[in-house]
């Protein structure tokens, strides 16, 4: 197919919109979570369950004793409601969910745009997250550059 043949759907329109709108979301959330949980985990000052290092860097988390995270958690939830933000379960993250919805809505962009260019979301994954996340850019950058007015019925 050439190019200038083309014609995006109403419905490939409106996956790249949920997914433009997902990542906005993500992004606007991310400083507020994660500073919440900076600072949390800066007040703390946790060690790390396996060398007794101080952990600093919210990648490591995970690596804090239960009942130490139990505590970090117990705190994160609370910073979580007074920032109002609201998850479905108490014991979800925020940043996780719109992270989930990320990766829902380019799921859903890609499956609707297969048909059109033969590639499946199975395939990209396999050919490596850079390929991926290439490959959803461009599918992005092709629908918001199109002229609405060319909306194949």
């Amino acid at each position: 197919m050439e190019m200038k043949d083309f014609k995006p759907t109403a419905e490939m329109f409106n996956a790249a919109q949920t997914l433009l709108e997902a990542m906005a979301f993500k992004e606007t959330i991310r400083p507020i979570v994660e500073g919440y949980e900076q600072k949390i985990l800066d007040e703390m000052r946790p060690l790390d369950r396996y060398e007794g290092e101080l952990i600093t860097d919210l990648r490591y988390t995970y690596m804090m004793p239960d009942d130490i995270f139990k505590i970090y958690d117990r705190r994160c939830r609370k910073a979580r409601d007074k920032a109002g933000l609201h998850v479905e379960n108490d014991g979800f993250c925020p940043l996780l969910v719109a992270d989930t919805f990320v990766v829902d809505a380019t799921r859903t962009l890609v499956e609707i745009m297969e048909p059109t260019f033969k590639v499946s979301h199975h395939a990209l994954l396999c050919s490596g997250l850079d390929k991926f996340h290439e490959y959803v850019d461009l599918m992005l950058k092709m629908l918001v550059s199109h002229p609405k007015s060319t909306i194949a019925a």
